[in-house]
């Protein structure tokens, strides 16, 4: 997505709270430190340089952890990264790890933010069929953030650039309630050289296609899931006539030419490659339950005569029951596909957690030290086997696995501190606990809040011990002007 699309509403209550993240934003950007680094690379560098670029992706993703309606399931949000990492192996000149993540929203959308910032909604998953139309928006939205169209957006406007970055991003947190707002603060992003704004704009979804369709080709998808997507996107606009459900057509105008030459593009490839995996409908199938607001209608659906027996449906069926506390049903659900698919992750992590809550202790232990053993960078087996053993009052051997976990990870998953907070808390040390949020908070970029838990840590920890030691020196390390303060005044 493009600098001048980047328009996303959720909840906030009223204009005040618009006007109040516009201005928190701006300030935000521009009273941002400039890196010091030589001018040597791009001219729009000059504009918006890749660290820039990352610090206001940051940024955004501090306010979007507090105000979008971020889905939380591990197993979910590691499949997304882990498809978005395979269109990302093939690349080279990456400046920055790139981020996943999804928005649990029925309107259709994904977008991009600065910095390797990638959002899908669960209402755009929800509607394509196969992987390869999924892989094929993420492509499109990875050219995006690769081509630096939103650095180029606000170099095309000179000195105005980050001040439109800034009220853009603002914009995508503006509610749902309050659209009138939304509209407000997304024109104040805009007010310069619109006409320009949307040709350039043109041109960057021209060039994301193009190169996304490579992308997506390159990481042995077939090419014709970006045609595909497009036709999926365009019925679902018809059918809409007022249009308000297809936020991703608003902020990525789709004309004839622009499918036209996607046809021509995924023509001009190899052909094959793959449409479709059991890891994508397993997916799809894992959000429908995580986030079915009505159980009665998905159940109709699951057990439709035409899908009752497919692999996913029995998936789904094993949730729903696991999610209402039948976990002997769910066992019996799901076994006939511990059979036939015994190598897949999703399947063996739910067969792994049934044997917990059916009373097989040790069954499941073994089976979460195999997937651990086989997924050493994924969170969510030792995530989930922790949870169960900290029901379990096990909150000792909780504590084993998360330690094994953050250790052997150079970039581990950072609530893996929260919980071992919540580990240290049921532990009766309540020094650890919040030292491990502090962690946690500090991870995020909420340095104010880090420095809040490790003052609370502070007040517990016994006085000469190593623990006040290593707190006292973290605080100075997140408040180094105050700590100067404090070593002149002595």
């Amino acid at each position: 997505m493009n600098a001048f699309s980047f328009f996303y509403r959720i909840q906030l209550a009223g204009a005040v709270r618009a006007s109040f993240f516009v201005c928190a934003l701006l300030l935000l950007t521009l009273d941002a430190p400039a890196d010091n680094l030589p001018r040597m690379g791009e001219p729009v560098d000059q504009t918006l340089s890749p660290q820039e670029e990352r610090r206001i992706g940051r940024q955004f993703m501090q306010q979007a952890r507090v105000r979008l309606p971020l889905l939380e399931d591990e197993q979910a949000i590691e499949y997304l990264q882990g498809l978005g990492e395979r269109l990302l192996a093939g690349m080279s000149g990456i400046a920055y790890p790139f981020t996943f993540f999804i928005v649990e929203d029925s309107n259709i959308n994904a977008f991009a933010v600065p910095g390797g910032y990638i959002a899908v909604n669960t209402g755009l998953i929800s509607n394509f069929q196969n992987e390869s139309q999924l892989a094929a928006v993420m492509a499109h939205e990875i050219a995006h953030v690769t081509q630096r169209h939103h650095a180029r957006a606000y170099s095309a406007q000179g000195k105005s650039g980050l001040t439109t970055a800034a009220a853009i991003l603002a914009a995508i947190l503006i509610g749902q309630q309050s659209p009138q707002a939304g509209q407000a603060a997304l024109a104040t992003g805009l007010a310069v050289s619109q006409q320009n704004s949307i040709n350039y704009t043109r041109a960057n979804e021209y060039e994301a296609d193009r190169i996304g369709i490579d992308i997506l080709a390159r990481a042995g998808f077939s090419a014709e899931g970006m045609v595909e997507s497009f036709n999926i996107l365009t019925r679902h606009s018809g059918l809409n006539s007022s249009g308000l459900n297809i936020e991703y057509l608003r902020t990525h105008p789709l004309g004839d030419n622009r499918i036209a030459e996607a046809k021509a593009r995924a023509a001009s490839l190899r052909k094959g490659g793959e449409k479709d995996s059991l890891d994508f409908r397993l997916f799809k199938t894992r959000l429908a339950v995580i986030t079915a607001q009505d159980q009665n209608l998905l159940r109709r659906q699951l057990e439709a005569k035409a899908y009752k027996n497919t692999t996913q449906a029995r998936y789904g069926r094993a949730l729903l029951q696991t999610r209402n506390q039948a976990y002997a049903d769910a066992m019996t659900t799901l076994s006939p596909l511990i059979d036939t698919h015994a190598d897949n992750f999703l399947l063996r992590m739910l067969n792994a957690e049934l044997q917990y809550l059916t009373g097989d202790k040790a069954a499941s232990i073994k089976a979460f030290d195999e997937l651990i053993a086989l997924y050493p960078t994924r969170y969510s087996p030792v995530k989930t086997l922790a949870t169960l053993l900290v029901s379990s009052n096990e909150a000792h051997r909780a504590y084993d696995y998360l330690v094994r976990y953050e250790r052997r990870n150079t970039r581990s998953n950072p609530d893996v501190y929260r919980q071992l907070a919540d580990v240290h808390t049921r532990l009766n040390d309540p020094t650890a606990s919040h030292e491990y949020l502090a962690t946690f908070y500090a991870q995020q970029g909420s340095n104010r809040e880090a420095v809040r838990q490790l003052r609370l840590a502070l007040k517990t920890a016994e006085p000469g011990s190593q623990a006040q030691l290593r707190i006292q020196a973290r605080l100075r390390e997140l408040n180094p002007d105050k700590a100067g303060k404090e070593q002149r005044r002595r």
